[in-house]
């Protein structure tokens, strides 16, 4: 959401982004497979702050992207996972 503006809409749409993904982890894992490298990043910004533990696989395979702000982004969510196995795609 770069282009939003309106700090009230924005957090209206954050807390409503977290609580699907809190709800639909699967959706998560099939977004990390995007050819966005936004989309990516972003899912990847949730993923590490909502501590999902189901996008743990995809985020290891994302430690080895081409795009460098994918790669220390997902590093970056592992860390905050901070699991197991999250410690374990590290």
């Amino acid at each position: 959401m770069p282009k939003l503006t309106n700090e009230r809409v924005r957090s209206l749409l954050d807390a409503a982004g977290q609580r699907l993904a809190v709800a639909h982890p699967d959706q998560m894992v099939q977004a990390l497979e995007s050819d966005d490298d936004l989309v990516l990043i972003e899912t990847i910004r949730l993923a590490g702050q909502l501590k999902l533990p189901p996008v743990v696989p995809g985020l290891g395979r994302l430690v080895t992207a081409d795009n460098p702000d994918v790669r220390r982004t997902a590093v970056e969510a592992l860390a905050a996972i901070a699991s197991p196995g999250a410690m374990k795609q590290l």
